[in-house]
């Protein structure tokens, strides 16, 4: 619709109704300029149109608005409005404003397109004219503030940078004269506004902490009114939230957070669909229906409540989503289609990301992953990793300038990096995040990485003290660093002045293993004369020599243990050659470290875990773990593992308190849940990868005591139930059966007491319970009772064989049956002598049970659970010692020829289990479980998490740890010459795993 009023000419264009709103654009044409008026009922907005239809993208994607793009900043109108009053109320009373926002909530926009542009527009009196400088602290703060006041104010640059050196009050009044706010002045309203963005950066550790005072004090300056004079500036700083609080150090930080601060919270709703809408429609784009509604439900966004609920920090993700979508749009439309293509807003910047790397070759991608770690500076506190902004000269250091240039060319064009005329930093934080391949890049250098950043705070030190000699590195510090960086592949990384200083710690070292060299031999000589003094024989010479070997290879092991967290590769080389001079614990370090170094973890989310039970089956090729706990888990959940190892838990249907004990039927697919505190079983069957159904939840009759075991029969309907010992009491007394078995068919339940034997019409607990794979036989440990059943019948089960203790006084605790039903094994209590025996039987005949082997534990640890592997030929024992839980594995094959081959520390909880089906999400460690995925061993650690060991690579450590250790570094096993003259210059040189 066109109208004419005084001489303009008036176009009205109804656009179609998006998310319940109808978004009308008023266009009135004067002059050269087109004026937009954009409204949806509740909001107006205005801007210039100046581009052609689509021609320009509206979105920056992972980069934020900058002033000139303020014509495409909408959806934080009341914020920039509450921030510009703010500014107005201390533009005389002075003081620092903070603006605090989680990263990726839209801090940087806000101060540059929001509250720059509106100054600019003179929201404020005379601000039309008032000179702003925004810039982000760098390393050098003082420097880059220096710098802007130059440029903005026309100070002469030598004499600003000595007041700012020396006296930051001086400074302050050089800049109130030159921007004229003495009240002398003919314009008293002029201002200097100054912006600092990012000013978490002024916490990095580049920044001394002497410039870093000097910094928030000359700010802290510039912002102060002075004896009824106005401030010589408006100073704003933007702070990431999680930087909170080093702010604390700083009483005018302080002052400004609790006084002067805006906070920067999620956009309502509304906010968003302007965000998303009114940009695109300035430069003459349309959404396709529907596709407004999917980006809110993407970002989070409840759009059935006024208040959006989206987590804050999405923002660069909606961004990105939307300039990827732009680059995928049909014609003027903004699709559906296109943005599914992009990645939508959950994988835009991984399938961007992606997009590029692998758009370059392999030459080049190599040089992208150095690249960009180089540009990350990972936490040491456990807060957030951020980016690092680099000069271009230390970031493309040591690397081929063509392959550079392509990178970053590549990473730029996809405004994943940020390119000025002499720094390259990541757009966005965001990135560090969402872009998986970046993430485990960070993940596996984050040692290196961290060396890196204390290196760098090392240096800077040695520098400000003179490069005193006290301030070098030395010992394990200094064997990380030659470990990392002193190879050709790393060299680079390092500049001029940590070069240096590496070198520097490098000669002292070598001066300090000189005089100790010295030492060494003299005490040699020394030796070797007494040595002479003693030998009497040959025999003699001989013990003396090896005496030398074992005390030098303890010597190398200790050097090792020192270097263990700081350098682990160099530790690791350390103890193989301790153990090939014969050194028996560090073979026992080194399987107890690749030990650790197999394991693979996973957290269930429960504070702590009792029982454990893996389905003896898979589902579509997928494992099923149960987990319970007797400390208040409020039921029982369902873990499965597929390539996302640990992903996906469910809580099974059903209110299950304190669950203590669990079991599988061999099928895998019922599990028997046991409440002791509810005295019910709780059976789950089903599809455990989808949801499981509560088939039966048995109350258990009374008077049988707290039950606290429950086994599940061959036909999945027989189960039985058993109260074990009470407390001090290693019996417990009971005036009925503490075993129960019982039948579930139908809608009925079928219950029979096992007539165990009592004395004097009392019974006793029964400690273990189990039955086997080869139909309904059942096996009861405890006094009296260690015996095989028949409970075919269940009106009438009958006792067919006695299990005998190791003596007369004892009795079995613990029991299980191999997967085949053929063996069975029993532990027995820990007797008066402080001994324990397991003991296996021969069951195939489960009428004639014959003992096959006894093994004590050396020690007479009380035994918690036994288990066998899913091909019976390993059997896992695992006890307490009072320190912390260990898992013995035995190889049992030939059960007359038992063999420990390995053992591993699970940390306070020894409840294990066997599996066939857990599929790590680490590619080379999943391939192995794939090719040998008959026996994983898992183990319910303390703390809620899980831990999974391949069987046979335990097998391959106990036989030979120094082969597997030599596997596991590779080809580059050998120890370097550096290290070698460090710590082992008296050792003549010899390879350690060739």
């Amino acid at each position: 619709m066109t109208t004419q009023d005084g001489g303009e000419t008036h176009n009205t264009v109804i656009a179609e109704t998006v998310s319940g709103s109808v978004i009308q654009a008023r266009v009135i044409s004067g002059g050269i300029e087109q004026h937009i008026y954009y409204e949806d009922g509740a909001a107006r907005r205005t801007h210039r149109a100046e581009t052609a239809v689509g021609e320009e993208c509206p979105y920056p994607g992972l980069t934020a608005f900058s002033v000139d793009q303020a014509r495409w900043f909408f959806g934080r109108d009341a914020l920039t409005a509450q921030l510009v009053s703010r500014l107005d109320e201390h533009t005389e009373a002075g003081g620092m404003l903070i603006v605090v926002a989680p990263s990726g909530a839209g801090k940087s926009s806000l101060l540059r397109a929001g509250l720059v542009r509106k100054l600019a527009d003179g929201a404020l009196p005379g601000s039309r004219r008032w000179p702003v400088v925004v810039f982000t602290p760098t390393d050098s703060p003082m420097s880059a503030l220096g710098d802007h006041l130059v440029k903005s104010c026309g100070l002469e640059p030598i004499a600003l940078k000595a007041a700012m050196a020396g006296d930051p009050r001086i400074c302050i009044s050089m800049v109130r004269n030159a921007v004229g706010t003495d009240e002398d002045t003919a314009d008293v309203h002029r201002r200097l506004v100054v912006i600092v963005d990012q000013f978490e950066e002024v916490f990095s550790a580049g920044v001394d902490e002497d410039e870093r005072r000097r910094f928030v004090e000359t700010l802290s300056g510039l912002a102060t009114a002075d004896e009824g004079r106005a401030p010589a500036a408006i100073v704003v700083c933007g702070l990431r939230s999680d930087f909170y609080s080093p702010c604390a150090a700083y009483p005018q930080l302080r002052d400004a957070l609790q006084t002067r601060q805006t906070l920067v919270g999620p956009m309502s709703i509304d906010e968003l669909r302007e965000a998303i809408l009114f940009p695109a429609r300035d430069v003459g784009l349309r959404f396709e229906a529907g596709l407004i509604n999917v980006l809110l439900d993407d970002l989070g966004v409840n759009q059935d409540h006024a208040a959006s609920g989206y987590e804050v920090g999405r923002l660069p993700l909606l961004a990105h989503a939307l300039r990827a979508t732009w680059r995928e749009r049909r014609g003027s439309v903004l699709t559906v289609d296109g943005y599914l293509a992009s990645g939508g807003i959950h994988y835009a910047v991984a399938t961007t990301a992606d997009k590029a790397f692998l758009s370059l070759g392999s030459a080049d991608q190599v040089t992208a992953r150095t690249l960009l770690l180089r540009l990350v500076k990972v936490s040491t506190n456990g807060s957030e990793d951020t980016r690092h902004r680099r000069l271009r000269e230390e970031l493309v250091a040591g690397l081929e300038p063509p392959s550079a240039r392509t990178v970053l060319r590549v990473f730029a064009d996809g405004r994943l990096l940020t390119q000025q005329t002499d720094t390259v930093e990541i757009t966005h934080e965001v990135l560090l995040t969402a872009w998986p391949r970046l993430r485990s890049w960070v993940a596996e250098d984050r040692a290196r990485l961290i060396a890196r950043q204390q290196l760098v705070e090392a240096v800077d030190l040695w520098e400000g003290e003179n490069r005193d000699s006290d301030y070098l590195y030395r010992g394990s510090r200094l064997a990380a660093v030659q470990e990392w960086f002193c190879d050709s592949s790393h060299r680079h990384d390092l500049n001029d002045s940590e070069i240096a200083f590496v070198d520097a710690s490098n000669e002292r070292e070598g001066r300090q293993r000189e005089l100790e060299a010295r030492h060494r031999r003299r005490q040699r000589r020394l030796n070797i004369i007494l040595a002479l003094l003693l030998v009497a024989t040959t025999t003699t010479s001989v013990v003396v020599y090896r005496q030398s070997r074992l005390a030098r290879a303890q010597s190398v092991l200790a050097e090792a243990n020192a270097l263990r967290s700081s350098a682990p590769r160099v530790a690791m080389q350390l103890t193989i050659l301790a153990a090939r001079l014969g050194d028996s614990d560090a073979r026992t370090v080194l399987t107890e470290q690749l030990d650790q170094d197999l394991r693979y973890s996973f957290q269930t989310g429960s504070d702590s875990l009792s029982p454990i039970a893996f389905s003896p089956t898979r589902q579509y090729g997928i494992g099923v773990l149960a987990t319970g706990g007797p400390f208040g888990i409020p039921g029982v959940k369902s873990y499965w593992e597929g390539p996302s190892m640990g992903s996906d838990s469910e809580t099974l249907a059903g209110k299950v308190a304190d669950v203590t004990d669990l079991a599988f039927d061999t099928s895998g697919s019922v599990l028997a849940g046991l409440s002791t505190k509810n005295q019910t079983v709780t059976i789950w069957q089903g599809d455990f990868l989808g949801h499981p159904q509560v088939v039966s939840s048995v109350t258990l009759p009374p008077p049988i005591a707290p039950i606290d075991r429950v086994a599940i029969g061959a036909d999945a309907r027989l189960f039985a139930i058993a109260s074990g010992p009470r407390g001090n009491d290693r019996h417990g007394v009971f005036p009925d059966s503490p075993v129960i078995l019982f039948r579930v068919a139908g809608d009925g339940v079928q219950y029979s007491p096992l007539p165990l034997r009592g004395e004097m019409g009392m019974f006793v607990g029964v400690d273990g319970l189990a039955f086997s794979s080869r139909g309904d036989i059942l096996a009861t440990t405890g006094l009296h009772n260690d015996s095989l059943w028949d409970v075919s019948d269940l009106s009438h089960p009958q006792r067919i064989a006695d299990l005998v203790p190791p003596t007369e006084r004892e009795t079995f605790e613990k029991v299980a049956f191999s997967p085949d039903g053929n063996t069975l094994v029993a532990v027995s209590a820990v007797s008066s002598s402080g001994s324990t025996m397991v003991t296996l039987f021969d069951v195939s005949s489960p009428a004639r049970p014959v003992e096959e082997i006894k093994v004590p534990m050396p020690r007479g640890e009380r035994i918690d659970q036994v288990s066998f592997s899913n091909d019976g030929r390993t059997l896992a024992v695992a006890y307490n010692d009072g320190i912390g839980a260990t898992v013995e594995l035995w190889d049992i094959a030939n059960p007359s020829q038992v063999g420990r081959f390995n053992s591993v520390h699970a940390g306070s909880n020894s409840n294990i289990a066997f599996s066939r089906s857990i599929y790590p999400r680490i590619e080379q460690t999943r391939k192995y479980m794939e090719e040998h995925s008959d026996n994983l061993l898992a183990v319910a650690g303390g703390s809620g998490s899980v831990d999974l060991w391949v069987v046979d690579q335990l097998k391959e450590v106990g036989a030979d740890p120094i082969k597997a250790a030599c596997a596991e570094m590779g080809s580059d096993s050998e120890i370097k010459d550096a290290v070698w003259t460090r710590y082992l210059a008296d050792v003549s040189r010899q390879p350690i795993c060739s």
